[in-house]
C-alpha cells in the first residue's frame, strides 16, 4: 500500500470505527482514496464506514467497487455482505459472508462475521457452528464469545448467555457489546441500577452505539410501573420472534371476544362490554407504548453528559 495511507493512518481509521467516529473514519478513507482510488481494500474500509453511518447502499456501492478490483480480497466479501444484510437482502448477504470464508478460512474474525450473519437471519445451528469456528482458530477472539452470548440469549439460555458475556468481560473489562449483553442480563434479574451502570460503561466506549442506548432506554422503562409492563411484553415477544407475536395478538383477540360475547349470552352485558373495552385499551397500550418509549428515551439521554474532548 502507497505511502498516503500508511500503517499509523489505518490504525487511526480503525480505531475511529471502534469510538464510534464515524464520520472521521469516512474522511480518512476518503482521503487515502484520493491518493489510491484503486485500492480494493481502501474501497472495502469505506464501505464499513458508511455502514457504521448507517449508509448501506452507499456502503453496498462501494463494497461492489472493491470486490470489482480485488475479486480475491476477503475484505470486500465481508463488507458487501454485511451491506446487504443491513439492506434486508439475507441470503445474498449471507452468501457474500460465506465467499469471504473460503477466501481465508483460517481467518476467525470472518467466521465470526458470518455467525454474526447466520444470527441475524436466526440460523442459530449455523450461527453456533460458525462462531465455534472462529474461536477455534483464535480462543481470544471476544467478539465470537459476545456472539455465542447473545445467541444463547435469543435462545432463552440466560446462564450460558451471562457466562459468555462475563468470559469476554474478564479478558477486556471494556468491551463494548460484553458490557450490553451483560447488562440486558442484569436488567431482566432485575438488578436495575447495575444494568445502568454497565450502559453508561458502555457509552463510554462508542457515544451513539444503538445497543447501549437501548439498555439505557430499557433501564429507564423498567423504573416506570406502567411502562415497565410494557417493556417486559415487548421483551417476551421479542425473544419468541413473530410467531409468538402473532399467537399472543390471534389468541388475545379471539379471547376478549369469546369472553365478551359468553357474558352478554349469559345476561351480563355490561360485563360483556367492559372485556371489550379492555381488550381495546390494551391495543392502545401497546400502540402508545413505543411513543412513549421513544419519550422516555429522550429524558434520559438528556442526563447523560459526554466530555467536550470524546
Amino acid at each position: 500500500m502507497s505511502d498516503p495511507f500508511t500503517h499509523w493512518s489505518e490504525e487511526r481509521f480503525w480505531r475511529q470505527l471502534e469510538y464510534g467516529d464515524t464520520q472521521g473514519a469516512i474522511e480518512s478513507a476518503r482521503t487515502a482514496l484520493a491518493a489510491e482510488p484503486d485500492s480494493g481494500q481502501l474501497h472495502s474500509m469505506l464501505a464499513l464506514a458508511l455502514l457504521a453511518a448507517k449508509r448501506p447502499y452507499a456502503a453496498r456501492h462501494e463494497a461492489a467497487i472493491a470486490r470489482e478490483l480485488e475479486p480475491e480480497l476477503p475484505l470486500a466479501h465481508l463488507a458487501f455482505g454485511n451491506a446487504l444484510l443491513a439492506a434486508r437482502r439475507f441470503n445474498e448477504g449471507l452468501a457474500a459472508l460465506e465467499q469471504a470464508v473460503a477466501l481465508a478460512p483460517q481467518t476467525s474474525e470472518l467466521h465470526e462475521a458470518l455467525g454474526a450473519g447466520y444470527l441475524v437471519t436466526r440460523r442459530f445451528e449455523q450461527a453456533h457452528s460458525a462462531l465455534q469456528r472462529a474461536l477455534e482458530i483464535d480462543p481470544e477472539n471476544l467478539d465470537a464469545m459476545v456472539r455465542l452470548g447473545d445467541l444463547a440469549w435469543q435462545q432463552g439460555q440466560r446462564v450460558e448467555a451471562e457466562a459468555w458475556y462475563l468470559r469476554a468481560l474478564a479478558s477486556a473489562p471494556a468491551h463494548l457489546n460484553a458490557l450490553v449483553g451483560q447488562g440486558r442480563v442484569l436488567l431482566e434479574r432485575g438488578e436495575v441500577e447495575r444494568a445502568r451502570d454497565h450502559a453508561l460503561w458502555a457509552l463510554q466506549q462508542h457515544a451513539n452505539d444503538e445497543g447501549a442506548l437501548l439498555l439505557l432506554c430499557a433501564v429507564a422503562a423498567r423504573r416506570n410501573r406502567v411502562m415497565g409492563l410494557w417493556w417486559r411484553l415487548n421483551s417476551w415477544l421479542t425473544l419468541g420472534g413473530q410467531r409468538r407475536t402473532l399467537m399472543l395478538l390471534i389468541g388475545g383477540y379471539l379471547l376478549f371476544n369469546l369472553s365478551s360475547l359468553l357474558l352478554t349470552d349469559s345476561g351480563y352485558p355490561a360485563a360483556g362490554s367492559a372485556v371489550g373495552w379492555l381488550w381495546i385499551g390494551l391495543a392502545l397500550y401497546s400502540w402508545i407504548g413505543p411513543f412513549w418509549f421513544l419519550k422516555m428515551v429522550e429524558r434520559e439521554l438528556a442526563r447523560v453528559e459526554v466530555k467536550a474532548e470524546y
